[in-house]
């Protein structure tokens, strides 16, 4: 059986500059996130992991994306108003800046945690090979990425590359999984 496995991942600061390099890390590493756990598929029709929008990606990956928390969470809260995301920033950025959410959500978000909420791993709890530490594993590949800033704009100039001329998903998925385990 398979069920949703949340992991909620301290966040190493509070600044915009280890936050976003994680996230910039997590959003190149998606699509192979998603070839190699294959989220169940009641889990991808329901709207709780839904993927950012290309746009949205456009604009976090670009290579002069370098904004204030405040700019980020303002940026943030318009593309993503909702829990709903494969990674849910909002109680993290709630608990740094709870009024700028608030005033960038029109509402005051219920929840706040000094966690990335990483919500797109399966659980497979009756499977008696499957650990949570695969899942782990896979989340400190993304962290070990967000820490090496030239390898982290190595990504984002190959993705914004292959972005532009139409061979990405299948080439991007085979170059993050050489890149995130080899």
């Amino acid at each position: 059986m398979l069920s949703a496995c949340n992991i909620n991942v301290e966040a190493p600061s509070p600044r915009i500059g280890p936050i976003l390099a994680i996230f910039q890390a997590y959003l190149m590493a998606s699509p192979w996130l998603r070839a190699v756990i294959q989220p169940d598929r009641m889990r991808t029709v329901l709207p709780f992991i839904e993927p950012f929008s290309e746009l949205y990606q456009k604009i976090v990956l670009a290579p002069d994306y370098t904004p204030s928390l405040e700019e980020f969470i303002d940026e943030y809260c318009l593309h993503n108003p909702s829990k709903n995301r494969e990674l849910n920033l909002l109680p993290l950025l709630t608990r740094i800046a709870p009024d700028a959410v608030e005033r960038a959500l029109g509402f005051a978000y219920p929840t706040d945690r000094p966690t990335f909420h990483y919500r797109l791993p399966n659980a497979r709890a009756g499977n008696p090979n499957w650990s949570i530490a695969e899942e782990w594993n896979r989340w400190v590949t993304i962290e070990k990425l967000a820490l090496d800033a030239s390898r982290l704009d190595k990504a984002k100039e190959a993705w914004n590359q292959m972005r532009a001329d139409g061979t990405f998903k299948e080439r991007w998925i085979s170059l993050m999984a050489a890149e995130l385990t080899g």
